[in-house]
Formats: C-alpha cells, structure tokens, sequence
C-alpha cells in the first residue's frame, strides 16, 4: 500500500542557496518530526497516520534521549521501507 511521508527539519543553511545535498549533510541539519499517512487505503480500517518525533516526548513533555532518537529513527526507516512512497517534495523526503 502506498504511504505518504513528510518532513519537517531544522537547518542552519538556506536550502534555497546551497542545494539539498549541501543542506542534508550539513552538520547542522537535524530531521525533527516526520509523519506517514495511508491515504491510499481501500478500507477505512487500514487507514492510519503516524508521527515520529525525533526530538521531543510530547506526552511526557520532555527531549528525547540519543536512544529515544534512534529508536524513533529506526522505527520509521522500517515502515517507510516496507511500502511504497508518494510524497509532495520527493526529492527532499528521498534525502
């Protein structure tokens, strides 16, 4: 079933200015939230969203750990490459 992802990020430099590339592997970069959707779903049931914050534990209003962070991390990596991807800026959500 296709899934569609979005990002949200933080970087010091302008994307617009030095390119994605440049962007992503800035040492600043950081990914902070990142969301799948199956909006392509046939059945109401199979229809879901979920959020992967990689900084903050909304529920416990806190900052994550480095652990926290990679399990998040991890989590997504395995969902959204379990599925197909549709994706509005697929270039930046491919990066």
């Amino acid at each position: 079933m296709p899934i569609g992802l979005d990002y949200e990020s933080f970087g010091t430099r302008n994307l617009k200015v030095v390119g994605l590339d440049n962007y992503i592997n800035d040492p600043q970069f950081r990914p902070l939230i990142a969301s799948i959707s199956s909006f392509y779903a046939e059945d109401d049931d199979d229809m879901f969203d979920i959020r992967y914050d990689f900084v903050v534990n909304s529920d416990e209003r806190r900052i994550l750990t480095p652990e926290e962070q990679r399990v998040n991390m991890d989590a997504f990596s395995r969902m959204a490459n379990s599925n197909a991807q549709v994706a509005h800026n697929a270039g930046f959500e491919r990066a």
